[in-house]
């Protein structure tokens, strides 16, 4: 795994042999942290390619409605510019947390694979299953 970025609070590395970035998020919801590091990390899409992220974001609490806009209008977007085709999140059962992504899903506009699943294991096995690769990390 190629580290990409850490704030502290946030982290992203790049499995190069898969193209595969994956940021994990942790703890209460720090929506300028995470900003951080959606920008670092899409700054360093630009120069490599990437199939698929795995957001790992099985221990975190709050909700992130504040994010919501900037997902859909800078992230995504992003995305399907790049050809990102898969965006897999490993989410925890915090009330907040979940009703923030649910509202977010209604607001993405995309045709890239979206999924939503409980722990970083089941998002990993999924996207090794749609990939048919070994994911590094």
């Amino acid at each position: 795994m190629l580290p990409i970025y850490d704030n502290g609070y946030a982290r992203s590395e790049y499995d190069e042999a898969n193209q595969v970035v994956i940021l994990h998020l942790g703890g209460m919801v720090n929506v300028e942290k995470t900003k951080d590091v959606f920008q670092k990390t899409m700054k360093f899409m630009e120069t490599h390619h990437t199939t698929a992220v795995i957001y790992n974001g099985e221990s975190l609490t709050g909700t992130f409605t504040q994010l919501n806009d900037y997902i859909a209008k800078e992230v995504s977007p992003f995305y399907d510019k790049q050809g990102v085709k898969y965006a897999i999140t490993a989410l925890s059962m915090d009330v907040f947390t979940r009703f923030a992504v649910n509202s977010l899903l209604k607001m993405l506009k995309t045709n890239r694979e979206v999924k939503i699943v409980r722990t970083f294991g089941e998002a990993k096995a999924y996207l090794e299953a749609k990939m048919n690769v070994k994911l590094s990390c």
